[in-house]
């Protein structure tokens, strides 16, 4: 996780995925037979390759990922559903962690930081090192 841009996190649905193993499955093997393809409904997160993402789910930080490309143009998955495009992520940087990063822990690495919400979140970069620091102690 060298030369990370910036940080993001991207919220996900129950209604997408709704169960927690749904969730887990999605990101350990879904997106890696997908060449970390991440399919998104509607709009994209602005934000630079290089963002490291964490993906939130029921309130708390599930996994995380480097993102190494991005794409607006349509997309159909396997069922035929298509979606408004694609986050790529290197799928050496994907990881589902042991332990979820919660909000209070959220804020001891960031003070600022409110709530999850269903908005995608900027985290400030100078928060890098103590995300960082919680990726390794919870994966």
């Amino acid at each position: 996780m060298d030369h990370i841009a910036s940080i993001r996190i991207l919220p996900n649905s129950k209604s997408v995925f709704p169960t927690e193993p749904d969730f887990k499955a999605y990101v350990e093997k879904t997106m890696i037979d997908r060449d970390g393809r991440y399919y998104f409904p509607d709009n994209m997160m602005r934000c630079p390759n290089g963002s490291l993402v964490l993906f939130q789910y029921d309130g708390k930080i599930r996994a995380y990922g480097v993102l190494i490309d991005k794409s607006k143009e349509p997309i159909q998955d396997e069922h035929g559903v298509t979606y408004a495009g694609y986050y790529r992520f290197d799928v050496t940087s994907l990881h589902y962690l042991r332990i979820p990063i919660d909000k209070e822990k959220m804020i001891e690495a960031n003070p600022d930081f409110k709530s999850f919400n269903q908005s995608k979140q900027i985290i400030p970069i100078e928060c890098l090192d103590k995300i960082k620091s919680m990726i390794d102690e919870y994966s």
